[in-house]
């Protein structure tokens, strides 16, 4: 994957704006692999396999492979993709990023393409995502409009998510993703921590309950900071969070989200109190600076100077003695403020978080570890602390979930000032349960939750087995989805059947009925649901957010740690974060295309019609000058347009007058051009024959028998140093017809070495045996190709030779067996499995040429399995444990062309960017060798190749496309790939057999020669504008093969697809070879061999 991507095989060298991508996982071993295709058995027994969900999907997507990019791990995953892949036939994967989270958005950018600043073409590696709303923005246009396939599927039951999970994927009224998970911030409360202080609390007006508004969240931080609550006499804080921009967000939107209308009485229904938490829908002003803006600020700051942060930020000395040395605290001391290692140690009377991460702090993996054994600080006697609750007769659940607190004060747009709530002003306020006063409550829903999208350019197939696993998800429980909680209106409709299914799951009483409460009024369709920034550069805003206030401003020692804020200061400080921030907006704005440009995407994210482009002028223009103001109007438009038009007519007039006297030597020349494209591409037709009929360089073979006995794959040079290879000059060589000959194709397993743990191999000797066995020959009598023995590893330009006649090599052995066991990429982690294979564009020209040549009839996968006896596809009974697979037992399906559409794969070049544009892509150097095949099977259609040709001849645009995408520092061009040599190589034929009285003539100078790389390349070896570099040395070997090098320095060297650091560091000139390898000789070799070859990755 990391190929597929174009990265940098370290983390080290990957670039900036991809680095933060891509590591694996795939699905696991099994004998019904989730990846693999379902057998005619399986198909048989549907009810077996399928889910009742899926019954009707049985087989549906048979043998259809499709890719989601996910950032998230979650164990669920494998049993979910195994039941949809065993059931509908599909073969969907799964890839994890690299960094997680916070990779995601760059992945997603990388594979689909943006649209602004500067608009980008993607990789197109991946079908579908798993995504937060934030991210979409970017790709928006990019991604699949589900509103049609959700309306067509009543099974997702659309209207049932909540609606602030409808919104936040929604942009201009169309769907760009599926909800299933949904995200808010909330507050967990220790309850046995406010019974502790309950007396004192009562007196400050705090209880009973947690804090309902952001005043008494501060007021209850400030007292319970110093006191203790994990019984070790050290004084602990008020509520824990970890700094980060949503937070201090989640501070600002009850005092931002009024309504923004007047409204008549007993009709206030609020629906505009959305539109401006961020920036004004109207004018693009930002929020920073304002009344509640300031306020939030304040609130925020003293929360924090309360919290785990001015301890942990210090030392690590905040871990309670008894807690040293456990796993969770492992990371203490780093300067980090963590809110999940700070409750777990018992001394948060609070948190802030996620409902997520809050369910691991109440009931799961981050509650107060207890017991704890402490000698009391403050009196010196062992105490023993423990948590409250876990007994029925304490009476109540200790961890509690509540809203986040609300505001009885909100921005006034009247006055700009902070004002008590009205019905008007606070449509949607709740009545505070002490007080009686109205509540703006507005939870902030940070990022939203994860939703499943599909590139929109992915083929349709795959499109639609992903959407049908999207559908299935959302059918499910919620505790059988991954990284899914509850999510739906009817999951919390029932509210006690709701809560008994959280506590058959495990959960405490309290904990459940909290939290079916809290969500049963969240997703309420009148709910005050505050959406995040879902706009084109929402992780550079957040990122100058999180630089200013928090990095530069509230975390530094004066304002965090402190005994005293120096009130003057902090105002001063305030004021320069405002000026900052605003100043840091305008620049991310101007990177997007600037504030109009802006405005019309925010409104299309809340789906708000655009603003007109009167409206537009009018105001984002009023700082212009009168000059600039006047060409806004329509009159003075009108003038520009008719001055314009005035202007061009006379251009114009000069250009006829000059272009009269250039006419004549114009035509002339485009009858030279046209003569010399003619004669350009009838070369290009002719050349491609060369490369099919003559060897670039030498093909180089290993017997069976040596090859058995080396116990792992080595390098070309050790090999040929010691006399275990033979080397074949000719197509045409005898050595070819009396040897039984087979080509193993198989991928990498890491970045430096093709099979680091030696699995590749054991299928390689597998597959050998069974062939021996098939064709009831000796080992001795086979000869093996593999890549990495047959192609010099540190000599680049005999290596790049070779690389280019790869298709010449796999046409002309007998057997094609593919070696594609499931396994991991050593360094990437990436799932290595047929569909992988599939993947590269080199293994599909092999896959091709073999194919063009021979037929199915002896092309395989070797897995690393086993089967019963059966009938062979080229005769006789196999053996029984037979390691062949075979590659097309029902003929050429449709999967199987797919497979053979060459210039569809992947390449290791373009991940590269071809070397900032100066090297050409590897699609260049196949494209004549291809066209060389192509002419061979055209020319038999009526006869050897009726089949071959008869399969491919409705693909022709996909197997041998016109152009391709070429991709260098950044930039995606169109490039000429076949142009029309198809056309013109089809006629010549034609023309041929009919002795040129058939077919209309092609119109010279018409004709788009193929690529530029291959009109300079040089004439193949054997043509008549070529020479035969092979040496005519003495005789070595098996069937009197000989030794030579084919060599041509006219070819450009450039970076091939194999690793040339897989290498001893063998001198690169050719020697003779020796006798064939014996075991004395093998003795002396692995010797050699221990201290020259490089290490294992």
């Amino acid at each position: 994957v990391a190929d597929h991507f174009g990265l940098s095989r370290t983390a080290a060298h990957m670039a900036p704006a991809i680095a933060l991508f891509a590591a694996v996982v795939g699905l696991p071993d099994s004998s019904k692999s989730a990846c693999g295709p379902v057998s005619s058995s399986e198909s048989r027994n549907c009810t077996q396999r399928c889910p009742s969900e899926l019954s009707t999907l049985c087989d549906a997507h048979k043998d259809v492979p499709a890719a989601l990019l996910g950032f998230e791990e979650d164990s669920l995953w494998i049993p979910r993709l195994d039941e949809f892949n065993s059931c509908t036939g599909s073969r969907i994967t799964l890839t994890y990023t690299l960094l997680g989270e916070d990779g995601m958005a760059d992945a997603l950018e990388a594979d689909c393409g943006t649209v602004a600043p500067t608009p980008s073409e993607g990789a197109g590696i991946y079908d579908g995502y798993v995504v937060q709303a934030p991210w979409v923005p970017n790709v928006e246009p990019l991604l699949e409009n589900l509103s049609p396939r959700i309306a067509a599927t009543p099974e997702i039951d659309w209207l049932d998510i909540n609606p602030t999970s409808r919104s936040i994927v929604s942009f201009s009224n169309t769907v760009r993703a599926l909800p299933l998970d949904v995200d808010f911030i909330a507050i967990g409360w220790r309850e046995d921590v406010f019974r502790q202080w309950q007396p004192e609390l009562e007196a400050m007006g705090l209880w009973p309950g947690p804090p309902e508004t952001l005043e008494e969240l501060v007021a209850v931080s400030e007292f319970l900071k110093g006191k203790d609550h994990n019984g070790d006499g050290i004084g602990d804080w008020g509520f824990c969070l970890t700094p980060q921009p949503n937070y201090f967000t989640a501070f600002l939107a009850p005092l931002m989200m009024r309504n923004e209308q007047a409204c008549a009485s007993g009709d206030c229904s609020g629906d505009r109190t959305g539109q401006n938490l961020f920036f004004d829908v109207q004018s693009f002003e930002t929020t920073v600076g304002n009344a509640a803006y300031m306020q939030a600020l304040q609130l925020f700051h003293r929360v924090l100077r309360a919290s785990n942060c001015p301890d942990q930020a210090e030392s690590a000395d905040w871990v309670p003695q008894a807690l040293r040395g456990d796993p969770l605290f492992s990371g203490a001391g780093n300067s980090k403020c963590d809110r999940k290692s700070a409750f777990a140690s018992g001394r948060c009377a609070g948190v802030i978080s996620m409902p997520g991460t809050l369910t691991k702090m109440l009931t799961g993996k981050y509650t107060p570890v207890t017991p704890q054994y402490h000698v009391n600080a403050s009196s010196g006697e062992n105490t023993t602390w423990a948590l409250p609750g876990h007994d029925a007769a304490d009476g109540y659940y200790w961890g509690r979930r509540a809203f986040f607190p609300g505001s009885e004060k909100v921005l006034d747009p009247a006055t700009g000032g902070l004002v008590e709530c009205t019905p008007d002003l606070c449509p949607k306020a709740v009545r505070h349960s002490r007080t009686g006063k109205l509540v703006n409550r507005a939870t902030f829903f940070s990022e939203g939750g994860e939703a499943y999208a599909l590139r929109a350019s992915s083929p349709e197939g795959k499109k639609k087995a992903l959407f049908d696993l999207f559908t299935w998800f959302s059918e499910l429980p919620p505790s059988k989805v991954p990284l899914t909680g509850l999510y739906r209106q009817s999951q919390v409709a029932d509210a006690a059947s709701s809560v008994a299914e959280l506590v058959e799951e495990g959960w405490p009483q309290q904990a459940a009925d909290d939290l079916v409460e809290l969500l049963a009024e969240l997703f309420d369709e009148g709910s005050n649901a505050a959406q995040d920034l879902l706009l084109l550069g929402f992780s550079d805003y957040n990122e100058r957010l999180d630089q200013r206030l928090l990095d530069e401003f509230l975390l530094t020692p004066p304002f965090l740690t402190a005994p005293e804020v120096d009130e003057p200061a902090f105002a001063a400080a305030s004021d320069a974060l405002v000026s900052q921030l605003r100043s840091d907006y305008d620049d991310v704005t101007r990177d997007y295309g600037g504030a109009a440009g802006q405005v019309q995407r925010w409104r299309a994210s809340l789906n708000l019609l655009p603003l007109s482009a009167a409206a537009l002028c009018d105001g984002f223009y009023a700082s212009l000058d009168e000059d600039e103001k006047r060409r806004c109007s329509e009159d003075n438009l009108q003038i520009l347009v008719a001055t314009l038009c005035t202007v061009a007519g006379l251009l114009v007039l000069v250009l006829l007058v000059l272009g009269c006297r250039s006419i004549r030597r114009g035509v002339r020349r485009k009858a030279e051009l046209e003569r010399a494209a003619d004669a350009l591409v009838r070369r290009q037709v002719t050349d491609a024959m060369g490369y099919v009929n003559e060897l670039q360089t030498p093909m180089v073979l290993m017997r069976a028998s040596d090859f058995m006995r080396l116990g792992e794959l080595r390098p070309h040079e050790e090999l040929r140093d010691a006399g275990a290879v033979v080397f074949v000059d000719s197509v045409s060589d005898p050595f070819l017809t009396e040897h039984l000959t087979v080509f193993f194709s198989h991928q990498w397993l890491a970045f430096g070495d093709p099979d680091p743990r030696g699995e590749q191999y054991a299928v390689m000797v597998k597959a050998a045996r069974s062939i021996a066995a098939l064709e009831k020959v000796p080992l001795e009598d086979i000869f093996l190709w593999v890549d990495v023995i047959s192609i010099s590893q540190s000599c680049r330009s005999v290596q790049t030779l070779a690389i280019n006649s790869l298709p010449c090599f796999a046409s002309l052995l007998k057997y094609f067996v593919t070696v594609c066991p499931t396994v991991k990429h050593a360094d990437t982690g990436a799932v290595c499995n047929k569909a992988s294979y599939h993947e590269r564009c080199w293994c599909r020209a092999e896959l091709m040429s073999f194919w063009a040549r021979n037929g199915t009839e002896r092309m395989f996968y070797a897995t690393g399995g086993s089967g019963a006896a059966r009938r062979s596809e080229v005769g006789g009974e196999e053996p029984e444990g037979m390691a062949l697979e075979p590659m097309a037992p029902e003929g050429v399906t449709e999967s199987f062309v797919d497979a053979i559409k060459v210039f569809h794969g992947s390449l290791s070049c373009c991940r590269l960017g071809h070397a900032g544009g100066t090297a050409c892509c590897d699609k260049e150097e196949l494209m004549l060798p291809m066209l060389g095949l192509y002419a061979e099977i055209y020319a038999k259609r009526d006869g050897a190749c009726k089949r071959i040709n008869d399969a491919i001849e409705g693909h022709l645009d996909e197997i041998f496309p016109r152009t391709f995408e070429y991709c260098a520092n950044g930039t995606t061009v169109q490039k000429l790939l076949f142009g029309d040599l198809v056309t013109v190589l089809r006629h010549d034929i034609d023309q041929a057999v009919a002795g040129g009285r058939t077919g209309r003539p092609l119109q010279i100078g018409k004709l788009q020669q193929g690529t530029s790389k291959a009109a300079d390349a040089p004439i193949p070896h054997g043509t008549k504008h070529g020479s035969k570099h092979a040496s005519a040395g003495p005789r070595h070997g098996v069937g009197g093969v000989k030794h030579g090098l084919a060599t041509n320095k006219s070819w450009l060297l450039r970076r091939s697809s194999m690793s040339s650091r897989w290498s001893v560091g063998a001198s690169p000139d050719v020697r003779p070879v020796g006798s064939i390898l014996d075991e004395g000789r093998l003795a002396q070799l692995r010797r050699a061999a221990g201290s020259g070859r490089p290490r294992r990755a």
